[in-house]
């Protein structure tokens, strides 16, 4: 009892000295799912008297009594404000520590009976606490066994792509020794490029942590890593600036661009060309077993973040006009997510065979003119369609703006998020797939009928290659079909059509104060924050005076400012927790790229004026919070 007390006030400590210094840096590691002392490893035990108690007089409690608040008419967003950081921060300990006692029991009547000694809950506020853990404890639990099971499945995918594609370097070094060296260069670039950014990652935590981090990166094992860290539900390390799961997606996206992708793609174009009249079979599953686990990551990665989206919203998981695609049935989860990796390994299969086809029959120089012809003809559709900068850039011109990412995601692997009206848009999107497999089908057709008498002609399997595509494809149209018939209705359209451009997207909460908020927004200035500082200035080129407009009226009675507690609220999701003068700084750089001075020098010192005035007041609540704390103390 003492020691979860003791937890819980050393939580509540961590979280009021992260927000005094805007960082969410812990000195320990926090543990998600944890077991308490007393349920952990008991078997058989008896319900405290109390518990039973508390559970048989549910039934007596009058249901149109208020329980926790004194007045009915108290709002959860009122009541959040008038608490200080204290607090909060005890708030916020209690109800993670309420999960972690869900998560982590075997009795439940037993941990809560525990839970509510050391918190002091009181004795109304129980039964509610009791059929809440009720409700919750199935799906926070099969939360935790699905998590489990998604980065068991990846792990084990991951770890046998790498395993074959060992084989097959072993292979090569015994039969092609270009090849071999092709292929090391490969695996070692990938294994590189993450123990670079494990260096760069953890070069501030000393060099023991950083040696060890940048080693188990080098040797593969950094995947593995964390994916436990994740699965126990730690934050950041002290000095980090990702978490386990940010690493991990990190780390995903490197092997799929630098090992994965090529790989397949150079060990199909060895086995095409070879002279052998049988398929190799060892070949043949290292490239199954890239493919696979390609497709298993990019859809984990895309549902990842449409799931994400979902539960962000505070009014609902299908509140918001675009994301909202998952739908609640598990039956039609499952098939969406079937349907997802299906049409990902069809389409990531149909755009290798083809491109490996293209590069054996034809002239070395046409397949990069080629695409490079391609990436022009796409970036010309895109500025033809407003979309003439890379929308998450911060200003200026970069590369990003011509190497678009759309284009090489989408021409290998279309992730769910690109539908975004201020990325591509559902109508774009959609016709992106359409392009992309019936490109890569002409060209199948159009090699196999007139390059016949090229150098693939004396390989037996000549013949099964256009069977394979057609596998392919036919696996990419179901997945679209399965894809289709399973997600929520109400959302099925923002796959292949939706009325916003992405200028009128990113602009509409200026345009109108009567748009309806979505996504994680409380109040219009949230939102308002969250679209001036995302997208590139480009997007806001035609309302750069009602931006002004709405900058010069900001004063310290603003909803963005209610805390006082030097940083921007959850509610403005994209600087959610920034402190102000960064925020600020931003907006600066935003109206910069405008190019308009006077407007610049307005904004300029509105906001210089208005952060020394939000600076002070803060200074004047946490000495009077101080003060407060004395006095307590001394009475």
């Amino acid at each position: 009892m003492t020691s979860l007390r003791r937890r819980s006030q050393q939580r509540a400590h961590n979280k009021v000295s992260s927000l005094e210094i805007h960082t969410c840096d812990d000195n320990r590691k926090e543990v998600a799912f944890r077991r308490k002392s007393l349920a952990f490893g008991l078997k058989n035990v008896q319900l405290r008297k109390e518990t039973i108690e508390t559970v048989e007089t549910i039934e007596t409690i009058e249901t149109t009594r208020p329980i926790i608040f004194s007045s009915p008419s108290a709002k959860t967003r009122d009541i959040v404000r008038s608490l200080d950081q204290n607090q909060k921060a005890v708030a916020l300990a209690t109800a993670q520590s309420f999960i972690d006692c869900i998560k982590g029991s075997e009795n439940i009547f037993l941990e809560l009976d525990e839970f509510f000694e050391a918190y002091s809950i009181h004795e109304q506020a129980r039964p509610f606490l009791i059929e809440a853990a009720r409700i919750l404890e199935k799906p926070l639990k099969m939360a935790r066994l699905g998590l489990f099971f998604r980065l068991s499945v990846s792990l084990s995918l991951t770890y046998l792509d790498m395993l074959t594609d060992i084989v097959m370097t072993l292979r090569f070094y015994a039969t092609n020794f270009l090849a071999f060296k092709v292929q090391v260069s490969l695996l070692s670039t990938s294994l590189g490029i993450q123990g670079l950014l494990m260096y760069i990652e953890t070069r501030g935590m000393g060099l023991k942590k950083c040696s060890t981090s940048v080693l188990l990166a080098l040797i593969g094992l950094s995947p593995c890593v964390h994916s436990f860290q994740y699965l126990s539900g730690n934050n950041k390390e002290k000095g980090a600036t990702k978490t386990p799961k940010q690493l991990l997606g990190q780390s995903r996206v490197v092997e799929l661009v630098f090992e994965s992708l090529p790989g397949s793609i150079f060990q199909l174009y060895v086995l095409f060309s070879s002279q052998n009249s049988e398929f190799d079979l060892v070949s043949v599953f290292s490239i199954a077993s890239s493919i696979c686990a390609t497709a298993f990551v990019i859809t984990d990665t895309s549902i990842g973040f449409e799931r994400g989206l979902m539960n962000d919203q505070i009014r609902g998981r299908a509140s918001d006009r675009i994301f909202g695609l998952l739908p609640d049935r598990n039956l039609h989860d499952v098939l969406f997510q079937c349907g997802m990796g299906l049409f990902i390994a069809g389409y990531i299969s149909t755009s290798i065979i083809a491109i490996t086809t293209a590069a054996l029959v034809v002239e070395s120089h046409i397949v990069p003119i080629y695409a490079l012809c391609e990436l022009t003809l796409s970036n010309i559709v895109l500025r033809a369609s407003g979309k003439g900068k890379w929308v998450l850039s911060n200003g200026g011109f970069g590369l990003l703006d011509v190497l678009r990412p759309e284009f090489i995601c989408m021409n290998f692997v279309p992730i769910l998020i690109f539908r975004n009206p201020f990325m591509l848009g559902g109508s774009l999107f959609a016709m992106w797939i359409v392009t992309r497999l019936s490109v890569n089908a002409f060209a199948m057709f159009y090699l196999f009928n007139f390059f016949v008498d090229k150098n693939l002609q004396s390989a037996k399997f000549f013949e099964d290659a256009n069977t394979i595509f057609g596998v392919a494809l036919a696996c990419a149209m179901a997945g679209i079909a399965t894809i289709l018939a399973n997600c929520r209705n109400s959302h099925r359209h923002t796959l292949y059509r939706f009325t916003y451009t992405s200028e009128e997207y990113v602009g509409r909460y200026f345009e109108s104060d009567n748009d309806p908020l979505e996504y994680t927004f409380d109040n219009l200035s949230e939102a308002k924050m969250h679209w001036i500082c995302q997208p590139h200035p480009f997007y806001h080129r035609n309302r750069i005076p009602k931006i002004e407009e709405w900058v010069l009226s900001l004063d310290t009675e603003n909803d963005l400012f209610y805390e006082l507690n030097g940083v921007m609220p959850y509610g403005a999701d994209n600087v959610s927790g920034q402190p102000w003068g960064v925020v600020f700084d931003l907006i600066r750089k935003k109206f910069e790229h405008f190019g308009d001075m006077r407007a610049l020098g307005k904004v300029s010192t509105h906001l210089e004026t208005l952060l020394v005035e939000l600076e002070e007041l803060q200074r004047l609540k946490k000495l009077e919070l101080a003060n407060n704390t004395t006095s307590t103390d001394e009475s």
